[in-house]
């Protein structure tokens, strides 16, 4: 017997309220020199991405509370993005170094600023913001 599984409603309707609100904002974005255009960027971008990450969260399976499913969770969930992440980082640092034809202690800094991560990474490394 073939089960399927029920969306929940509410969950899509956040999700699409979401992906609008990404839209929009990257549309007002270049209008960011009109007084009001500011406001609005500023209201939507304090709740957009907070969204998407709680509603990640929602559908995360609960793990037992041993130290075994904590390195399976490790081993199979975190390990491969923390690698990517290092991986995909360096190569464009590498990359922009060359292509840019950067200093070398621009180039270190920005390998420090791929490990403290966060709002730190912008101009080509801004695509990693989420770790």
């Amino acid at each position: 017997m073939v089960t399927t599984k029920r969306r929940i409603i509410w969950v899509d309707i956040a999700k699409a309220l979401g992906i609008i609100a990404v839209v929009f904002g990257h549309a007002i974005d270049s209008e960011r020199d009109i007084r009001s255009f500011d406001l609005v960027y500023d209201a939507i971008y304090w709740w957009h991405m907070p969204l998407f990450f709680i509603i990640g969260g929602f559908f995360l399976k609960p793990i037992s509370h041993s130290w075994e499913a904590v390195r399976h969770f490790w081993a199979r969930r975190c390990k491969p993005l923390v690698v990517s992440y290092f991986l995909m980082g360096s190569l464009l640092i590498i990359l922009s170094h060359f292509v840019r034809n950067q200093d070398w202690s621009y180039t270190a800094f920005y390998f420090v600023r791929l490990l403290y991560g966060g709002r730190t990474l912008n101009h080509y490394l801004s695509i990693f913001w989420f770790h």
